[in-house]
């Protein structure tokens, strides 16, 4: 068995539901294929680190308020970005925002359900 081959057994074995928007835009294999890749994401270790932060900000107050999305968002990326330099994993801004729109996907379960 070629490494290609164990690759697509491995996400062939992971069950996702995916929006039906995901659907429209990829089609339906395609979205399938996209929601596999964001579940393997979610389960890495900067994907928990990712998945535990942005639950984290979920209840955070600014001045004894609700944050708005756009504080949590900002208050998030900064955590992880300092956790990954701490951990010495160099990670671009792109792939930060990315990861916390899957986690919050996620933990809506929205798009993605493992």
């Amino acid at each position: 068995m070629s490494f290609m081959d164990k690759i697509k057994g491995f996400f062939g074995a992971i069950k996702v539901k995916v929006a039906p928007v995901f659907i429209a835009i990829f089609g339906s294999e395609g979205a399938q294929q996209i929601g596999k890749a964001l579940v393997v994401g979610l389960n890495s270790a900067m994907g928990q680190l990712v998945l535990k932060t942005v639950e984290a900000m979920l209840t955070l107050k600014v001045n004894g308020v609700d944050a708005t999305g756009d504080q949590k968002r900002a208050a998030a990326f900064a955590a992880i970005a300092q956790e990954a330099k701490a951990q010495g994993i160099g990670v671009s801004s792109s792939l930060i925002n990315l990861m916390i729109e899957m986690a919050v996907q996620r933990l809506q379960n929205v798009k993605v359900i493992q």
